[in-house]
């Protein structure tokens, strides 16, 4: 329901019930009528208390510095400052005409989330996000590969790229122009951006069927986590922590964040455990078997899967202090970090499992707080993009100069 028929109706709801109280028995009952009176003044000062509670807001976005404050370095150690520049950061991708709005739509087998209007452009900050011909992140393709070799990135939304400059790009596409840049290989390599934002493996899984295969692909290099990280849980009843609340997108702006501040203070002063997972119960997670199904996909059409694990700017031994720091508007972060570890545990055991390759991400990334290499505590800086696109390519190199058919040879550094 939109505001106003909201208001309208709670108002008239109010008003009857006031006249009901008047014309029938009801009105000997001491203090109802006026206890009736009050909700209704209560119900007629609402819209203005939401209008000024959103124009209060709005005000504070509108005064934000043009500076990100998005690391705890940046930010001073400032937990609400960095809440006030996340939601504004959030905020951009959400507005009307903004990125999300100008190049997603719901997805016509009901099947997905949404999925990508091919050939769409979309503003984010200074950056623009363009989506090409078939849907993926990035300059557009050819259906026939011809003799490319085709690698697609898969995953989430730290894959597609939360580019803010103007000059800022995607891993993957900082992976392909180091691939062009330092080897020489008689095919051509293409690597495309098939992050999409908040996707999961298992939404990722019905992307690489539909829109991936269709266009043969040589190897799928996939980095996932975060938004799957439920799918560790193997009894969420038993073993898991409750789930962080999150707040409603009613017609009332003041009320959603009145009950969101009463189930966020309801949560954290409940027993809030950080879970615990063993060895043998990981390889049965829901997880580990979208892992097994996309490395199934793998095999029956005969491409290569890669899998790499996951890096979040803090881990279980990052100081305490950068952790609450995280926490103000991550709510939850030290379970997310737990199942993160878990998600970790089953990519590489896994990947040594079915014999495909398995690149290390966490290596002078993972727990980096003080680098200025996240924008959150999983969504990369450039200089973090920067970083794992290297990483992604020392753990690619063994594989494409043992691929006989590529025959690459590092290309020569001009003096």
């Amino acid at each position: 329901m939109s505001a106003m028929p909201f208001y309208a109706s709670l108002i008239a709801g109010a008003a009857s019930l006031l006249l009901l109280v008047r014309f029938t028995r009801l009105r000997t009952i001491p203090g109802l009528a006026a206890a009736i009176r009050t909700l209704l003044l209560l119900t007629i000062l609402l819209p203005a208390a939401d209008y000024v509670f959103e124009r209060s807001h709005r005000d504070v976005a509108l005064a934000k510095p043009a500076t990100p404050v998005y690391s705890f370095t940046a930010a001073n150690g400032d937990p609400a400052a960095f809440k006030l520049w996340w939601e504004y950061y959030a905020g951009e991708w959400f507005r009307p005409n903004g990125g999300k709005a100008s190049t997603e739509m719901p997805d016509p087998k009901g099947i997905l989330p949404f999925v990508f209007i091919p050939n769409s452009v979309g503003p984010f900050f200074d950056a623009v996000v363009r989506i090409n011909n078939f849907g993926f992140r990035g300059a557009d393709i050819e259906f026939d590969k011809g003799n490319r070799y085709r690698i697609f990135a898969l995953g989430e939304s730290p894959t597609f790229g939360a580019t803010i400059r103007r000059d800022d790009l995607p891993w993957p596409d900082v992976l392909g122009k180091l691939i062009q840049s330092r080897l020489q290989c008689d095919r051509p390599i293409e690597v495309i951006n098939a992050g999409t934002e908040a996707y999961n493996l298992q939404n990722n899984l019905e992307r690489v069927r539909r829109d991936i295969i269709p266009l043969k692909p040589d190897l799928v290099l996939s980095y996932h986590g975060f938004n799957g990280a439920r799918f560790v849980d193997v009894d969420p009843v038993k073993g898991a922590a409750p789930a962080a609340p999150s707040k409603d997108q009613g017609p009332s702006a003041l009320v959603n964040e009145l009950v969101y501040r009463i189930k966020l203070f309801r949560w954290r002063k409940s027993s809030v455990t950080v879970p615990t997972f063993s060895q043998e119960t990981i390889l049965h997670s829901r997880y580990a078997e979208l892992y097994r199904e996309l490395i199934g996909l793998g095999r029956d059409h005969d491409f290569l899967i890669v899998l790499a694990n996951f890096s979040m700017v803090v881990v279980p031994s990052s100081p305490r202090e950068v952790v609450e720091f995280y926490q103000r508007a991550f709510v939850g972060i030290d379970q997310t970090m737990a199942r993160m570890a878990a998600h970790n545990d089953i990519v590489e055991k896994l990947a040594a499992e079915a014999n495909v390759p398995f690149i290390d991400t966490t290596p002078n990334l993972a727990g980096e707080w003080d680098e200025d290499l996240f924008l959150d505590p999983v969504h990369f800086t450039q200089k973090g993009s920067n970083r794992l696109a290297e990483t992604m390519l020392s753990g690619l190199l063994p594989i494409l100069r043992g691929n006989e058919s590529l025959r690459c040879r590092e290309r020569a550094i001009s003096k």
